[in-house]
Order: C-alpha cells, then structure tokens, then sequence
C-alpha cells in the first residue's frame, strides 16, 4: 500500500502536468531548479482573509507571496501541501519575515473564514486564508491559470474539488515570477526560495 504522503505527492504531479500544459506555465522536473513564468503578469485579486478582513493583492506589496491553491476538506494534497509550507517557513528562519504564505480556497461554498482559520492554525498560523464570493475566486484562479473543477460524489449531497497543484512565487511588485511543484524536498525548495528572493524583482507597470 502506497503511504498517504506518496500518493499526495503522485497526485500533485498530476495535476500540476495537466494544469500547466493548459495554461502555459513552466514547471522544474525533479532535480532541476524552478523555472520561470513566461511574460510575468500581475497577480490580481480581491477576497477576505480568514479573519474577515478585505485583502487585495496590494495588501502584501512589499513581500514575496506564495500561493496555493485548494480546500479545506481535501483528503491528501492539500494538507501535504500545508505541511510542506510549514517547513518553508521554519526552514526559511529570520528571512520568513520577507515572504506571505497564502492559502486561497476554490470551495468557498464550504470554505468560510473561520473555517480556514481553523484548518491552517494545524500547520502554521503565519499562512492566511483567503476567500470570497465564487466570482471573486474565479477571477483570482484565472490571474494564476489555476485549474479547478467540482466533482460530484456517489453521495449526491456531497463534492470534491480538483484543481492544480502547484505554488506560485509572486514578487514584491505584484508579479507572478515562478510555479514551484512538490518534486523535491522542503529543504531544496525552501534553497529555491532564498536564491528566487535575492533576485531583483521585477519593476512595477505604472498606473
């Protein structure tokens, strides 16, 4: 029997493969650093915080951002996902300061603030939650080419959510700079991180 974390890890890599071929974003094999996205964009969004506060993606201008998108009921991926965040952030030690981990859910029907505020204080209470209104988390997910779907279950009253898999590394200007998927170990990443934060960030379009 396959480990639960393996199969997490197996079923990350499937949906990041299928996600990126569709929206066109580079992601590393195993071994290889991350790779960047083509045409950096900005990374636009307007939802609430798991405290009920308005956050835009002018919110956090000034730090990196790493996003993740999922669901607060996801059986595997997600919380692996959460875990390997945690050990990011303790990994990262002082320079944790610079970066805002950001959890933003593609089940806000389910997914209200407090109940993300619940789910991420098992891992680490510095990751916000993120939600909004169904369009508000549309739009969000298409600035990222995030895919996302509800799957009906056998019982008709209940659903899941697939959806990408990878993060996303957004610069102190807003722009979306790297999608990093789960192929290597905390460690690695959390290497890829402090050389990507070193990097120059890309300069702000004016308004």
């Amino acid at each position: 029997m396959i480990p639960v974390r393996q199969m997490a890890t197996i079923g990350a890599a499937a949906f990041i493969v299928a996600a990126s071929l569709a929206a066109g974003v580079a992601l590393r094999r195993a071994g290889e650093p991350p790779v960047a996205v083509a045409n950096p964009s900005a990374a636009a969004y307007t939802l609430i915080d798991q405290n009920g506060q308005p956050v835009t993606e002018a919110t956090y201008r000034g730090r990196w951002v790493l996003v993740f998108f999922g669901f607060t009921q996801c059986p595997d991926v997600c919380p692996t996902s959460m875990t390997y965040a945690a050990d990011l952030m303790e990994g990262l030690g002082p320079d944790a300061a610079k970066l805002q981990v950001a959890f933003i859910t593609i089940d806000p029907e389910r997914d209200t603030p407090a109940a993300l505020k619940d789910y991420l204080a098992n891992f680490d209470r510095r990751i916000v939650g993120l939600t909004g209104t169904p369009a508000q988390i549309a739009a969000a997910a298409k600035t990222f080419n995030v895919y996302y779907a509800k799957r009906p279950l056998e019982d008709a009253n209940d659903y899941a959510m697939d959806h990408s898999t990878a993060f996303y590394l957004v610069d102190p200007n807003g722009k979306l700079l790297r999608a990093f998927a789960l192929q290597r170990g905390a460690d690695e990443m959390t290497a890829d991180l402090r050389e990507a934060m070193s990097l120059r960030p890309t300069k702000a379009h004016a308004p």
